[in-house]
């Protein structure tokens, strides 16, 4: 077999590389990276019912006698604070119109709730086997310092149709293991405790409780499945030839939006709205961001598009990965 001449082999590899780098872009021949695309995919929050938080009831010391309460009261403020803070859930009011025929829910349920005081020898809640509590449940009097044995929750978000009929598209749950390094005690005051079906616990107790709930709703926003449901915001004002560039449109921070998050402008026809057929006409980004509205300026090569855009035409997510990021 004969051997390669070296000096054709050094050869062939000098013109290798030189077609290499001549098809690179300037600054990755030079070295430098590609810069990076400075837009985003936006995850705004997604408008939903909020159901109850499911509990099952357990005993308190009361009186002379354990007394049954719940505290499924107590949670669902919890449960809109949390989502609140997140940005995740934005709480459905009771005029919040559905999307085309569709509405998504929110389920949750605490699955286990316990609270122990080791030194009384006492224990209040339930786990999925049911009613856990345990001691003395009788004649107990005066404030009573617990500490969190374990409290957990389970979340679903499911997307439903007018007639009630559901498909669940994101889970998670979320534990008191996410208080790690913090006091997990809380103090229940049984001389001045109201009970009744329903058990308003201390607001130290609420606090933690609303952590888990926040964890848990993180977690729902990271689904893979998350980011496919339907969000849609309204443009605020007909096109403004003093201001060509720039559509304004009626969601901001309260949905967790952000500058310089990506977004397609639909034109809607025949009528307005969100669920009349509509046809992306361009892209653009945030520009400002507010409570309640946004900026969007536009991509300089979409500007041709929009001169006729109208108050009620449809902004919808961009997804940056996915496809082109400029008209063409």
């Amino acid at each position: 077999m004969q051997k390669p001449d070296a000096h054709k082999t050094l050869l062939f590899a000098f013109v290798f590389v030189c077609a290499f780098l001549m098809g690179l872009p300037a600054s990755e021949a030079a070295g430098k990276k590609k810069p990076k695309f400075p837009y985003s995919t936006p995850t705004p929050a997604r408008v939903a019912v909020l159901g109850e938080v499911e509990t099952l009831p357990f005993k308190i010391p009361s009186g002379q006698g354990g007394a049954a309460v719940t505290i499924t009261g107590a949670l669902k403020k919890s449960l809109e604070n949390a989502a609140g803070d997140t940005h995740v859930i934005y709480p459905a009011g009771p005029a919040t119109p559905s999307a085309c025929g569709e509405y998504l829910y929110l389920s949750s349920a605490v699955t286990i709730f316990e609270l122990e005081n080791a030194k009384v020898g006492i224990k209040i809640g339930y786990n999925p086997s049911g009613d856990s509590s345990s001691g003395p449940l009788t004649g107990l009097t005066g404030a009573l310092s617990f500490k969190i044995g374990n409290i957990t929750m389970a979340f679903g978000l499911w997307r439903c149709t007018q007639d009630n009929h559901c498909i669940q598209v994101a889970a998670s749950d979320s534990s008191s293991a996410i208080l790690s390094g913090l006091d997990l005690s809380v103090t229940m005051n049984f001389s001045e405790l109201q009970v009744g079906p329903t058990l308003n616990f201390s607001e130290d107790l609420d606090e933690k409780i609303r952590k888990i709930m926040e964890n848990g709703l993180r977690k729902i926003a990271k689904s893979k499945d998350f980011n496919k449901l339907p969000w849609v915001a309204l443009v605020a004002q007909d096109f403004n030839p003093q201001k060509p560039s720039h559509i304004i449109f009626d969601a901001g921070w309260e949905y967790g939006l952000k500058p310089k998050q990506m977004f397609e402008v639909y034109k809607v026809t025949p009528s307005e709205g969100a669920c009349a057929t509509s046809i992306g006409v361009a892209l653009g980004h945030t520009v400002d961001v507010y409570q309640t509205s946004s900026v969007l300026e536009i991509e300089p090569t979409c500007l041709g598009n929009v001169t006729d855009i109208k108050k009620g035409d449809v902004i919808r997510i961009h997804e940056v990965a996915n496809g082109s990021n400029t008209c063409h």
